[in-house]
């Protein structure tokens, strides 16, 4: 009973802060949570993926995160989460933990007529290295949804055709770009790449449509070696 008190007050006393906005133990105040918990939504066709970004000194507890469908024809299964870090604090005890950045993916399956759009809830709660943690957070979010996969390989087939026997996946859905700001300065790209497709490193470049935004050098991960009676080596 007294420890279930003292998880109460612990709340209370960080949901004052979180509302009054208090400076924490140190000299610095936390940020907002929709500042420091970043994540961009996207439909793969029968999954909603959720990129996540996290600003540097707080984390998200993974048994904390949750996802519902406020749309009554689109129902969730179970999230697919990564594995994350080992965390142990006075209040939940043993945890993992998310820093920086990860991704979750969440099956879906339709009951009656396709949507064009859903209305997906995410639930969080995060804490600050500097001493805070933050009550619950909900957000909802409207997700644009694609042709479902088993559908989008009739049409492509028809309209592409077959080569070799193969069936081809259109380019926006073999790669698909997703942006994620990581702050005021930069944008982090991730491609989701169908399997049996690739990119080239050499091939891959972005620019600015802003006349106000400069892009600074685009940092790439190191690649694997390939031979092709194209290119040859890349």
């Amino acid at each position: 009973m007294q420890k279930t008190l003292k998880k109460m007050r612990y709340f209370l006393f960080l949901s004052a802060l979180s509302v009054f906005g208090l400076a924490a133990a140190q000299d610095e105040e936390p940020q907002r949570p929709e500042d420091v918990y970043r994540y961009v939504v996207s439909d793969t066709g029968d999954a909603i993926e959720i990129d996540w970004a996290i600003e540097d000194g707080y984390y998200l507890y993974r048994n904390k995160l949750g996802f519902e469908s406020n749309t009554n024809s689109v129902v969730l299964g179970e999230a697919r989460l990564p594995a994350g870090l080992p965390h142990e604090d006075e209040f939940f005890g043993k945890q993992q933990i998310y820093r920086e950045h990860f991704y979750v993916s969440v099956p879906y399956r339709i009951e009656g007529d396709r949507p064009e759009t859903m209305e997906l809830v995410v639930k969080s709660q995060g804490c600050w290295d500097g001493g805070l943690c933050y009550p619950p957070q909900e957000w909802i979010e409207t997700v644009e949804l694609r042709r479902s996969s088993e559908n989008a390989s009739k049409i492509d087939l028809g309209a592409l055709g077959q080569l070799g026997g193969s069936e081809f996946v259109p380019v926006d859905q073999a790669f698909r770009p997703i942006l994620i700001p990581v702050d005021g300065n930069t944008v982090e790209v991730t491609f989701r790449v169908t399997p049996g497709y690739y990119l080239y490193k050499d091939k891959i470049s972005v620019r600015a449509v802003s006349e106000n935004v400069q892009l600074g050098k685009l940092e790439l991960p190191k690649g694997k070696i390939k031979f092709d009676e194209f290119f040859g080596e890349s």
